[in-house]
């Protein structure tokens, strides 16, 4: 890395986690800092928040699966638009969107295409 987080993080806890726990207590202190741990296959990738996020980084995750991820990972979906236009559900989102997600708007397929925290993706699920 260019420029890692200042300083250092200890936490002791006798529960166990999932991965997807573990993964949101880091985030839950990362974020704080500017930083975000992605998770990509069997990889963990420590991201500054002001640079642009590495597309090829973020996983794609189904709809299906958006339950399975923790509060603060940051992945993408698809979400599949019936009530309004892509581009109306676009304008809608956009305020549910923090500072690393991005929408990918696909009017013809009537989809969006959205990258943030799967907390995030889950109220963006409801509100779609």
């Amino acid at each position: 890395m260019d420029s890692p987080p200042q300083g250092t993080f200890n936490y002791t806890d006798s529960r166990k986690y999932t991965p997807a726990e573990a993964l949101d207590v880091l985030n839950s202190v990362l974020l704080t800092k500017g930083y975000t741990l992605v998770r990509k296959g069997r990889m963990l990738f420590v991201v500054n928040l002001e640079d642009e996020i590495p597309p090829n980084l973020v996983t794609d995750v189904p709809l299906n699966e958006l339950d399975k991820r923790g509060e603060y990972e940051l992945v993408r979906t698809l979400f599949q638009v019936r009530s309004m236009t892509a581009s109306e559900a676009a304008a809608e989102i956009e305020k549910l969107i923090g500072p690393q997600g991005k929408v990918v708007v696909l009017d013809r397929a009537g989809m969006l295409q959205v990258t943030e925290t799967a907390g995030r993706l889950r109220t963006i699920r409801s509100v779609i």
